[in-house]
């Protein structure tokens, strides 16, 4: 949602919301005790226990850099916070959301403040409020590496390429993200060699040998033409790289290893030599 505007507010009722993850749980508070609905008819409970909130989001002319954005925030969790650090859930690990919600309006248009994380938590009895500040750094990249969807599902190779026979040991695997030339190595006496390097995920094999016939090399594009793929036992052969996408549409990289016979193709296999793009998140 973006900014709420003055027609948003006229007569409307603004609660505080916010979310803590911690410990694999969510705990929902708010200025007072309410259930957003969501757009599916959802009911999301938030129990109160939000203390008053100031909160200023300002940027300064001509900066260099973004300020870290911060909250005081003071809160009663309903629990003996105490006997859950000391069964090994640091508070200081926990993340949370703070947001501006209208009453009456979905729950997904709230307007979010602040993504960041619980820093200075003070607690004492169970009946004690706990207060910490909520930071979030404007620099902090908070995109899964890998993503997600990058890996092999029903919904990202069987759809559509009914062809392809996928083995049930490669169902879940994420695609490999590959830096620099894996399997190159210097010995002792300075030459060059080509040893096992990144693994593959075998994404179309033959039914009644298990003989991988189609391998993802890595979840998006290389440079390379060629890259050695080598067996369990150090033989290679050399292949081209196929650039194509997935059925979501992810860029990959693919090697056809159809019929070969100069590689056990039954077993893991690991590429090398091949030149990958260097990563850059910003």
């Amino acid at each position: 949602m973006g900014r709420l505007t003055r027609s948003d507010l006229v007569e409307a009722e603004v609660l505080w919301l916010l979310s803590i993850t911690w410990g694999g749980q969510v705990y929902c508070f708010s200025t007072r005790p309410i259930s957003p609905v969501d757009e599916d008819g959802t009911s999301l409970p938030h129990h109160g226990g939000l203390g008053s909130l100031e909160y200023e989001d300002s940027l300064e002319i001509l900066t260099t850099s973004p300020e870290l954005r911060t909250v005081a925030v003071e809160v009663a969790f309903g629990i003996d916070v105490a006997e859950r650090i000391e069964a090994g859930h640091d508070l200081a690990s926990a993340e949370g959301e703070l947001a501006l919600w209208v009453v009456g309006t979905p729950y997904e248009v709230r307007q979010v403040l602040l993504v960041g994380q619980v820093v200075e938590p003070e607690y004492g009895s169970e009946s004690e409020p706990v207060t910490f500040s909520l930071e979030e750094n404007p620099f902090d990249d908070t995109a899964l590496i890998p993503p997600s969807t990058a890996r092999v599902t029903e919904s990202t190779w069987e759809q559509g390429i009914s062809a392809y026979q996928t083995p049930d040991q490669s169902w879940g695997l994420y695609y490999p993200i590959v830096f620099g030339q894996p399997g190159v190595y210097t010995d002792d006496g300075g030459s060059t060699s080509i040893g096992r390097g990144s693994p593959t995920v075998v994404v179309d094999y033959a039914n009644l040998s298990g003989e991988a016939q189609v391998l993802v090399i890595a979840g998006h594009a290389v440079e390379a033409s060629t890259v050695v793929i080598v067996d369990q036992e150090g033989a290679f052969v050399t292949r081209s790289v196929i650039t194509t996408t997935d059925e979501l549409g992810r860029t990959i990289s693919t090697v056809d290893v159809h019929l070969l016979t100069s590689i056990d193709r039954t077993g893991d296999l690991c590429a090398s030599a091949a030149q990958y793009p260097a990563t850059r998140r910003r």
